[in-house]
């Protein structure tokens, strides 16, 4: 009896001293925040998975390539700081039995998402102007846009989510496939969201499609993004910046909610236009005091206020603001201002 006790303590000894699953993940959390490249590796990945994920397309080592420009490798170099940068806790563990465990950790970092949205969208805007000639100066501009976004951006990304995990060979790992697809998308700021959601929109077969919205504070819904013009008003700008004589800014204040699963990029200069009743388009304004940006990423479930300005003649009776609710296929939501 004696050694039957004996032979139960040694066992419940070992289980005790045999690695637990949290430890596994904060492990794999440690070689994501390496500072060597290699940890980042296909193999490094695949050895915490029980098969490969989504994260194997996003190769991160892309910085070494050496046929990539200059301003491409210092691209990736500033994007792999960025994405090593999170923080994390673990906030509980449930088992589900001796072989599933599910864990919730919280993940804090740079909202890559908007940073790469806004980055994309002002180097979008360029080329459309004929600004960007060649490559170079394309990589160039990419490269430092994305240092001026860096530097005015902070920590404020915060998701918890359950991570999965399962015993394989009397190893705990994490789950492959698409399993643990939120815990990859939180550390990369939502960027895999954002990814998702430009392949959906470039993808969707209904284009040119033109949705009006009756008025002010009357919502409108298209390709999933609920469109409301909550007020407008007239400016006559501040002490730098006046509208020409006989022109004056007007003012347009919108809301925005996503209610799509992925996240929705939304630029000012890209998704909007004011137009008069011969077609033709207003110039933007962008020094006008606003009350909020309409610049940025919005996310499922989310919303964006801001406030949106253009120059018009004083006496244009009727004007025309158009939403595009994606910026590919051209679909629109359409509203009479004035």
């Amino acid at each position: 009896m004696r050694k039957i006790l004996m032979i139960g303590l040694l066992i419940a000894i070992l289980s005790g001293c045999a690695q637990k699953p949290e430890q596994v993940l904060v492990d794999y959390l440690k070689l994501m925040k390496s500072s060597s490249i290699e940890a980042l590796s296909d193999e490094n990945q695949n050895s915490y998975f029980t098969e490969e994920t989504p994260f194997n397309e996003y190769d991160l080592t892309d910085g070494n390539d050496s046929e990539q420009s200059e301003y491409t490798k210092k691209f990736a170099d500033e994007m792999l700081q960025i994405f090593q940068s999170f923080d994390y806790k673990i906030n509980s563990t449930k088992l589900a039995d001796d072989n599933h465990a599910t864990i919730n950790v919280q993940i804090t970092t740079y909202p890559l998402a908007t940073m790469v949205s806004q980055v994309m969208f002002q180097a979008l805007g360029v080329a459309l102007s004929g600004g960007l000639s060649n490559t170079e100066e394309s990589d160039k501009f990419f490269y430092d846009s994305f240092v001026t976004t860096k530097e005015s951006s902070t920590k404020d990304y915060i998701k918890s989510v359950d991570v999965f995990m399962t015993k394989t060979d009397n190893k705990w790992l994490l789950v492959g496939g698409n399993k643990n697809t939120a815990l990859i998308n939180a550390i990369m700021g939502g960027l895999m969201d954002y990814s998702e959601s430009l392949n959906q929109t470039a993808n969707q077969t209904n284009s040119g499609m033109l949705v009006e919205a009756r008025g002010l504070n009357q919502s409108v819904i298209q390709s999933g993004i609920e469109f409301v013009a909550l007020n407008v008003r007239i400016s006559k700008g501040n002490d730098y910046m006046k509208p020409s004589e006989g022109n004056e800014y007007i003012v347009i204040d919108i809301n925005l909610k996503n209610q799509n699963a992925n996240a929705f990029g939304v630029s000012s200069m890209m998704n909007f236009e004011l137009k008069d009743k011969d077609g033709r388009t207003m110039n933007q304004n962008y020094f006008v005091d606003l009350n909020g940006s309409l610049d940025g990423t919005i996310y499922q479930n989310e919303q964006i206020t801001g406030e949106i300005a253009y120059e018009v003649p004083s006496d244009d009776s009727e004007l025309y603001l158009y939403f595009k609710t994606d910026y590919f296929q051209n679909n629109a939501i359409k509203l009479k201002i004035r």
